[in-house]
């Protein structure tokens, strides 16, 4: 899924310095939090969902509670406290893709909160030129820094350690985000799967 094979010291579409949100348009959040809890809900109708469920219990990713904050509030969690790009966030939804795709991982409540985190932290390191310590992050994502390790060294595993995404790859994701004007309405993403680019 990602092009690995045009190896690159740098990337196609990182812009230079911390280039943040415009504090007045939130809508790219928006529509990945409408990407993600649409891919959950489809999920939960897949037939071996329940045993899916059983197998990912021992995954590093999976919690046993549901978090009590929402998939939105973390992206805007994150957001605020992260200083993320935006390109940040949608290479951060083609590592979900990657993950998913390489690891087995079905995105459920219960793991989509830490695959979300390690997913944009993983692409903050590698698309941004300034980052915190992890010990900052580790704040963000409310774990211990020791915890942070221990899952971003199995993400990188899961995901082969395959971070580089040509300019093609990324711009059928920021379109395929761009698409969705409608926000709320769920309908407009269902079975459309992201890995299908």
């Amino acid at each position: 899924m990602l092009d690995t094979d045009e190896a690159s010291s740098t990337n196609d579409y990182s812009t230079s310095g911390r280039s943040s949100f415009n504090s007045n348009d939130n809508s790219l959040i928006e529509k990945i939090n409408s990407i993600l809890e649409s891919l959950i809900e489809e999920n939960k109708n897949l037939e071996n969902y329940k045993e899916n469920m059983k197998l990912q219990k021992k995954s590093i990713f999976f919690s046993t509670e549901v978090p009590e904050i929402s998939v939105l509030d973390y992206l805007y969690r994150i957001q605020n406290f992260s200083d993320a790009e935006e390109n940040t966030f949608i290479l951060a939804l083609i590592y979900i893709d990657k993950i998913c795709e390489t690891a087995s991982i079905v995105l459920s409540e219960n793991n989509i909160h830490r695959i979300l985190f390690m997913s944009i932290l993983t692409a903050i390191k590698y698309n941004e030129d300034m980052y915190y310590d992890n010990e900052y992050y580790a704040k963000i994502a409310g774990i211990s820094a020791k915890e942070l390790k221990n899952m971003e060294l199995e993400y990188l595993r899961l995901i082969k350690f395959e971070l580089y995404v040509n300019k093609s790859k990324f711009d059928k994701y920021k379109n395929y985000i761009n698409e969705i004007n409608e926000i709320k309405d769920s309908n407009k993403v269902k079975n459309k799967s992201l890995n299908k680019f």
